[in-house]
């Protein structure tokens, strides 16, 4: 009995290892169309610059407080 509940213990840890999801994102993260990602100096964004895709979302970026919080 025992030996089959570590079977079965073992069997599901492999197959939630296999399923779980990949992160999917894009890396490394290049602030403008058309950087060369090989180029590590162009692989930065100024201040303020934020990736076009935040869709009114940015405050979960913020690192200050949004006024009358």
């Amino acid at each position: 009995m025992r030996r089959v509940l570590i079977s079965v213990t073992c069997a599901l840890a492999i197959g939630a290892a296999l399923m779980a999801a990949a992160a999917q994102a894009n890396f490394p993260y290049s602030p403008a169309p058309g950087t060369n990602k090989h180029d590590y100096s162009q692989l930065h964004s100024a201040n303020g610059q934020v990736p076009s895709d935040l869709g009114g979302n940015d405050w979960k970026y913020a690192a200050t407080p949004e006024p009358g919080n």
